[in-house]
């Protein structure tokens, strides 16, 4: 049987209040996005779930960094949202690349990926504080990207200084990743889902700025049109 997934309840892929689990081990880590029905794993399943993971697109980088833009703007004109599932390596990405789900006669899957900070540090049992740093999120990232042709959106926790996100943001375009968002925090980072559990010490506007510009300086794109997206959340 597939590890690292597991759905609690399925009503519909919209629907979000419906919890999503992602379990490397014995513990459940809950992952706030909508679940879609993931395939049981047989014997050949891996072998099966690689050959289709690049069916759908080429996955060269240059091929994969535009469609996110792409599927925002097509879906803003349907009305829909773009569905991403968490993932931390080559199997999750696997996942992602092939989960889905019968609704109403069609079909529904994933659109695209998310590489999420708090699953690269819990797969290596490390508290989710920036422990896990660029260059190990990278790699999983290249793991991920080998294996399918879905965008991804880069988590990149609160950036780290400007010349260090500088650098994220030329290695995220290379490889082909689509967006990375970033969050107006300072000092140890708290995860997000503490919610008011833990002080966040709020970024400066003037330290904020100057690394959403080091980020942008950094793109090489022609035009920058296809260039990674940086977008910004607040705590």
């Amino acid at each position: 049987v597939c590890p690292l997934v597991h759905t609690a309840s399925i009503r519909t892929p919209w629907d979000r209040s419906t919890t999503f689990y992602a379990a490397p081990s014995t513990a459940m880590y809950r992952v706030p996005f909508a679940p879609l029905a993931t395939r049981a794993c047989g014997p050949n399943a891996l072998k099966t779930l690689a050959v289709r993971s690049l069916s759908a697109g080429t996955g060269l980088p240059g091929d994969r960094l535009p469609v996110l833009r792409q599927l925002l703007a097509k879906y803003k004109e349907e009305g829909r949202v773009v569905r991403v599932l968490e993932t931390h390596n080559g199997l999750t990405g696997l996942i992602a690349e092939t989960a889905s789900v019968e609704v109403d006669g069609k079909t529904v899957d994933y659109d695209g990926m998310w590489s999420s900070s708090l699953t690269a540090s819990a797969a290596k049992g490390k508290p989710d504080i920036e422990t896990v740093d660029t260059t190990e999120r990278l790699a999983l990232v290249s793991e991920t990207l080998d294996v399918t042709s879905k965008p991804m959106i880069y988590d990149a926790d609160t950036g780290g200084k400007p010349e260090i996100f500088r650098f994220t943001v030329r290695s995220l375009e290379k490889l082909g990743v689509s967006a990375a968002i970033i969050e107006d925090k300072a000092g140890l980072k708290q995860n997000s889902l503490f919610g008011t559990e833990r002080k966040q010490e709020l970024e400066t506007i003037e330290n904020f700025v100057a690394k959403i510009k080091a980020g942008q300086a950094a793109k090489t794109s022609p035009g920058k049109r296809s260039a990674v997206s940086l977008l910004t959340r607040a705590a």
